[in-house]
This record gives C-alpha cells, structure tokens and sequence, in this order.
C-alpha cells in the first residue's frame, strides 16, 4: 500500500477507551443513585426495627384510674390516717405470708 492511501485517525485519548467488559463494571448515575437509596431505606427499617425492639421489652408506665382519684385534697390529718391505715394492711399481708410459708414447710 501507498502511503498516500493511507489513513490514519487520531488515537483517542488513553482515559476514556475502556473495554466492553470495564464498561460494565463502571455503574452510571442512576444505578449509584438507586443504590444509596436502597441503602438508605435498609438503614430507615434497620432503625426501625432496633426501636421498635428496644420500646417492646419497656413496661408501659400505668397511669392512675381516673375513677379511683379522690375528688379532693387530704389534709395532713388525712393524709397521716392513710399512711398507717396503707402500713397496717402491708404488714398484715406480711404476716399472712409468713404464716402461709410456715404452713407448707
């Protein structure tokens, strides 16, 4: 061949000729993007689930029944009445108890 039929094309630059098979590996725009968002949502539910773990082994604080709220206040006298009358049953149960126990010895 001739020199003068002959032609050449510039060669591309080194850095954007990649292989078919490199072409591949490399992942475009959208597929990085729908990775971080399944990434994103699997971190979402792993928290949720960790939280929703965590509060079930926690007892719910049980509110007062609003039936048994006395309607008034105690006075001091009041008050001190109660205090030895709430003792009182709680060493009766105490003694109950004790009983109970010698009972099945």
């Amino acid at each position: 061949m001739r020199a003068s039929t002959i032609v050449t094309t510039p060669l591309p630059y080194l850095h954007t000729v990649m292989r078919p098979a490199m072409q591949r590996m490399r992942p475009d725009e959208t597929v990085l993007r729908a990775m971080l968002t399944r990434a994103k949502l699997a971190t979402l539910m792993t928290s949720a689930c960790l939280v929703a773990a965590c509060s079930s082994q926690q007892p719910y604080q049980q509110l007062p029944d609003v039936a048994r709220l006395p309607e008034r206040l105690l006075n001091k006298d009041e008050q001190q009445a109660r205090i030895v009358d709430m003792t009182a049953k709680q060493r009766a149960k105490e003694t109950q108890a004790e009983k109970e126990i010698e009972e099945t010895k």
